[in-house]
């Protein structure tokens, strides 16, 4: 087999030192680049209130693994402070929740009630409550099917004061 000068098979000199699977990499590189112009997810947005001592998160969007790190960011804000209080996590408008974003809820949870308050969920539906469901999030903390229905929970004293 005779080689043409500048060329290894089917390979140019750039690809050949790359390596024989260089040319197949840059295909699959460029059709997910294809892809990427589908229409863009909406990443995870947070939003943050407070009704007296309660202080409401509210998030929306998709909380994958590259989202964690805001929630958590964003929790700790919350419960910066002395007086810290209870926390309500409002998911209405989550559309995808993976698992980071459920450790992330639970060592919230854990930090709040070690402050001396109460973290509880509201408002799931979809894929995000079949998933809390199939977790058994509900044993380790209350989860409300409407806000009103969180926000009562939070009138009520606290049985551990």
């Amino acid at each position: 087999m005779r080689l043409r000068k500048g060329r290894i098979g089917n390979y140019g000199p750039a690809e050949y030192a790359k390596g024989k699977n260089a040319f197949a990499w840059d295909r699959r590189n460029s059709l997910c680049k294809e892809k990427s112009r589908s229409p863009v997810l909406k990443m995870a947005a947070f939003h943050t209130s407070s009704d007296g001592n309660l202080r409401i998160l509210a998030v929306s969007g998709r909380l994958d693994s590259q989202s964690r790190k805001d929630l958590r960011d964003t929790i700790q804000s919350l419960l910066e402070g002395e007086n810290s209080g209870d926390v309500l996590v409002d998911l209405e408008r989550l559309d995808y929740m993976a698992s980071a974003g459920f450790r992330e809820l639970f060592l919230a949870g854990r930090q709040v009630s070690r402050q001396g308050g109460r973290l509880a969920v509201c408002s799931l539906r979809g894929e995000v409550k079949r998933v809390f469901e199939l977790a058994c999030f509900d044993t380790a903390y209350p989860v409300f099917d409407t806000r009103h229905e969180a926000l009562a929970y939070f009138k009520a004293p606290n049985p551990a004061v």
